[in-house]
């Protein structure tokens, strides 16, 4: 469901150290619920969308690992759905609306964010038919003046396992942690044996998926 594009160039400084520019575009091919209710959308192709442009020194000692560093970075969320955008999903300024209810300024559809950005990436045959790869990406907004709290960095990273078992079989765990200031998530309490939302927040997120397939190399 993934759409991701990233492009990097990198000129040699020193030694193992690149000066580095980067694109990253990220967003979803289909609508997103919050299940069980399979109803109301909560995303969709380009709401969220996340855009970052860095400029920074890219270190490379070998052929598996890499780490980008830089501390102008521009980071644009977009939410091109008005109905999220009105909610202020995703980190957005929401709809104002008067007295009566009506709207009377549209929600933002884009959120502006400049600070720093490291990614780490490694990639490596740990044993034989066994790889790992693993890629850390951190962010620190430097002018978000809506909160006291400035240590709040934005987090993702996703871990893949691949093992090869025998010549047709692969089997591979992937895991992906996200923690974004910016994203509320609901809180739920059981109030007389019904689940109910009492609250929003941002909350540390965790995905794990362990496929099998078949490999055939011609």
């Amino acid at each position: 469901r993934r759409v991701l594009f990233r492009s990097k160039y990198g000129y040699k400084a020193f030694g193992n150290f690149y000066y580095s520019a980067l694109l990253n575009f990220k967003s979803q091919f289909t609508a997103g619920y919050n299940y069980p209710d399979d109803s109301n959308v909560v995303s969709k192709f380009a709401a969220p969308a996340y855009i970052t442009i860095a400029l920074g020194l890219d270190y490379k000692p070998n052929e598996h690992f890499s780490a980008f560093f830089s501390p102008a970075t521009g980071r644009y969320t977009l939410v091109t759905d008005q109905q999220l955008a009105d909610k202020g999903a995703y980190g957005v300024d929401p709809a104002e609306y008067d007295a009566t209810g009506a709207k009377t300024k549209d929600g933002k559809n884009i959120r502006p964010e400049f600070g720093a950005y490291f990614r780490a990436k490694f990639q490596d045959e740990l044993v034989t038919n066994f790889t790992l790869s693993t890629t850390l990406n951190l962010f620190d907004n430097y002018t978000d003046k809506r909160t006291a709290n400035k240590t709040n960095v934005d987090v993702n990273w996703e871990t893949m396992l691949t093992l090869k078992a025998g010549k047709w079989i692969t089997t591979s765990l992937f895991t992906n942690l996200v923690y974004d200031d910016d994203v509320k998530l609901p809180t739920y309490e059981t109030i007389n044996g019904v689940k109910t939302v009492t609250g929003s927040g941002p909350k540390t997120q965790f995905k794990e998926v362990f496929g099998i397939g078949v490999s055939y190399k011609f």
